[in-house]
């Protein structure tokens, strides 16, 4: 027994001696770290293989191929900044590498920088003038430019170069689309399906363009094609009930559907698209049911949380919905869609900044989505970022060239940047593009008023009047051109002939209300948004109007009886509170403001409005100044431009003593409002607590100059007087 012991302490010894070789022979070889890291890639273990390749740049810095994985490995899991680095120093060691330069055209391209794309490219073709990857980053470059005719040549060449390959085909088809060429299109689809009788993707491609041309019937026989060449293939049966479902024919959607879901049971893509049909049917139960198909299925662990949060979304339920795609993102984290399904979800919480961060990681995932470069455009509008928005939405162009919609975003942010000139010439094709859309139109009167063109901007919303008669905001625009050039009986009189063409519509009555409002004739504006109440009895906005009429003539029982009958009508809706917060607010009611401003965000916890309100209160008139940082700070997010908000959150510094930052808020929201006493006294008492004398005189001369008799005005004198005082 001691022998057989020592034998085996030796051999353990053995095996301790020959792993540790092993280990160091791991840790000191560029090579087997660069094989583990391409292990993981199959794997899909990108965070891994991002430290194996990482590993091999360190112990070999002139290992070309291991920095173009190691980018690779990033890009997997949304290291979009150091993917950049790590290629452009694979190019470096290896200026022919073909693939980092084809993956930096991706990066530039995406930049809007096309030009500087196609010089990556170029190098390519050089070497390998059949290279498939360049061909098409050089037909979609030139798309960028809208240079269609070089675009269209690229794709061809390629088409000749690798007949096989379908994304040439549908490429191709789509630059003909761009271009309105239908037929040229149409014939690339078909020569595409006769080359690939097969291949499902083709006839779903062939059935996408037939819709979008509005020929359902067509897109309908090239499904039936394909479910004839290729029998049982769920893609198919998907996009066919799909089909009925866009067309109103929900009984033979489901049959498809069931089909499809009976090709593959416990496929998680086969259940989700059905679910998602459930869902859209107005069937959460049923949705859920069946995604309990995949409970056992680890593949369809992210499925059934993206349902899960489809369905808690769809009833409101915000934070649940939030935990259902946070669970899905982790599931799959390389998943765009459960980033992006998040990031609709905070943004639907108010978070913008929570919004943006999912929305850029799903971009990063999947760079060839326009809808999340959209999605990120629009977040950066409202964060008024207009110049990364810009970005975004150009991105989504190199994608998508001519989309209507991401057209109409760009023109949109052009004007808010200022570049009317650019934004005119950008909506004015559009108005051609699609002659039927009111939106165009209607942006091009915005255009046209912030260049003073008041005749051009009336003439383009009547035009999206003409197209749309309930588009009531093109109605407001001319409304508020009248309005401007004191002309209110202009404007009642335009109403009131929209009105005769409408008379059942609402939001007419209520916009009448406001004009009438707006002249302070009370008695007609009370009468036209209790008509607006009678055509809706659902229509909030109206009551809240109602109410203003009732706060101008300082009727506070009737306002505060407004607002009760609003919270019993709409007994989830946080307006209500907020309005009668505001109302107890001026009245100095301002304990029973708070208790309105709390239930307020109950019902709606990321209302900014409220959260500013509620801030102000608690440091104006006493209370949790933890708590009211918190709520300022939550509006500055979702608010981020607004002066009122800048003060408020610049007030709860003050109160708590950290001046230095309670000045640069407050000096922000003055600059803003610089007709507004109050955000001037607040800012000149900051100046007086931080011992600078000379501006808190100023800002105090200009609060009372402003309005002798606001609010603060003793208090701002006797401050005047103090800092005055050597």
């Amino acid at each position: 027994m001691l022998r057989r012991f020592g034998l085996l302490l030796v051999v353990v010894a053995l095996m301790a001696v020959v792993g540790a070789v092993i280990a160091v022979e791991r840790a000191h070889n560029p090579r087997r770290a660069y094989s583990d890291g391409l292990a993981r890639m199959k794997e899909r273990q990108y965070a891994a293989a991002v430290i194996n390749f990482a590993d091999a740049v360190r112990l070999d810095p002139k290992f070309a191929d291991a920095y173009y994985q190691l980018a690779l490995a990033q890009l997997g899991v949304g290291q979009a900044r150091p993917a950049y680095e790590a290629l452009n120093k694979t190019v470096a060691l290896a200026p022919g590498h073909a693939g980092a330069h084809l993956a930096l055209a991706e990066f530039l391209l995406a930049a809007n920088q096309p030009a500087r794309a196609r010089e990556h490219v170029a190098l390519v073709l050089t070497h390998d003038p059949r290279s498939l990857g360049a061909l098409l980053l050089l037909a979609r470059s030139h798309a960028a430019e809208r240079a269609w005719e070089p675009a269209i040549q690229a794709a061809q060449r390629a088409l000749a170069a690798h007949p096989d390959a379908l994304e040439v085909s549908f490429l191709l088809a789509a630059l003909y689309t761009a271009t309105g060429d239908a037929a040229g299109a149409e014939r690339t689809y078909q020569a595409a399906a006769a080359a690939h009788p097969a291949e499902p993707p083709v006839y779903i491609a062939l059935a996408e363009f037939y819709y979008a041309a509005h020929r359902p019937a067509d897109a309908e026989r090239a499904l039936l094609t394909g479910v004839a060449k290729a029998p049982g293939n769920p893609s198919v049966l998907l996009t066919l009930g799909n089909l009925f479902a866009a067309t109103d024919r929900p009984r033979d959607a489901m049959t498809e559907y069931e089909q499809a879901a009976a090709t593959g049971t416990r496929d998680p893509r086969v259940v989700q698209q059905v679910a998602e049909f459930l869902l859209r049917q107005g069937k959460p139960e049923e949705a859920g049911a069946l995604v309990k198909r995949l409970e056992d299925t680890p593949a369809g662990t992210a499925v059934r949380h993206a349902i899960l949060g489809q369905i808690a979304a769809g009833r409101n339920q915000l934070g649940e919905a939030e935990q259902e795609f946070r669970a899905e993102s982790q599931a799959a984290p390389s998943n765009a869609d459960a980033h992006f399904a998040l990031g609709q979800i905070l943004l639907r919480q108010g978070s913008l900044d929570g919004a943006r961060i999912e929305f850029e990681s799903a971009a990063n995932l999947n760079p060839r989505s326009a809808r999340i470069e959209i999605a990120l455009a629009a977040v950066h509008v409202r964060q008024r970022s207009y110049a990364k928005a810009e970005e975004a939405v150009r991105r989504a162009l190199t994608i998508t060239p001519g989309d209507f919609g991401a057209s109409l975003l760009l023109g949109e942010i052009l004007l808010a940047r200022g570049s009317t000139d650019a934004a005119v010439a950008q909506f004015e094709p559009l108005t051609q593009q699609a002659p039927t859309a009111p939106e165009p139109f209607f942006d091009l009167g915005r255009a046209y008023l912030a260049v003073n063109k008041d005749s051009q901007a009336l003439a383009a919303f009547e035009e999206a009047l003409t197209r749309q008669p309930a588009f009531v905001a093109a109605l407001e625009q001319i409304v508020a051109v009248h309005l401007r050039a004191h002309a209110p009986d202009r404007a009642v009189a335009r109403v009131q002939a929209q009105l005769a063409r409408q008379p059942k519509l609402a939001a007419l009555h209520t916009l009448l209300g406001l004009v009438y409002l707006d002249a302070r004739d009370y008695a007609k504006a009370e009468a036209a948004f209790k008509d607006a109440i009678a055509m809706d009895p659902a229509d909030v906005q109206a009551y809240l109007d109602l109410g203003l009429v009732y706060r101008q003539t300082h009727d506070q029982p009737q306002e505060l009886a407004v607002y009760e009958q609003l919270s019993k009508l709409a007994p989830r809706s946080p307006f209500p509170y907020l309005a009668r917060g505001d109302a107890l607010e001026q009245a100095g009611n301002h304990m029973d403001a708070r208790a309105a401003y709390e239930k307020t965000l109950e019902l709606d916890p990321r209302l900014a409005s409220a959260a500013n309100n509620l801030a102000y209160n608690y440091a104006e008139y006493g209370g949790d100044l933890a708590r009211a940082l918190h709520l300022a700070t939550q509006a500055r997010e979702a608010l981020p431009a607004a002066p009122e908000v800048a003060d408020t959150l610049g007030w709860v510094y003050f109160k708590k003593g950290e001046y230095s930052t309670a000045i640069d808020l407050l000096r922000e929201a003055a600059t803003g409002r610089p007709g507004n006493a109050v955000f001037h006294y607040h800012l000149g008492a900051a100046y007086a607590k931080a011992g600078q004398k000379p501006q808190a005189a100023q800002e105090l001369r200009e609060a009372l100059q402003a309005n002798a008799a606001f609010p603060y005005a003793g208090e701002a004198r006797k401050l005047l007087e103090d800092v005055g005082r050597p």
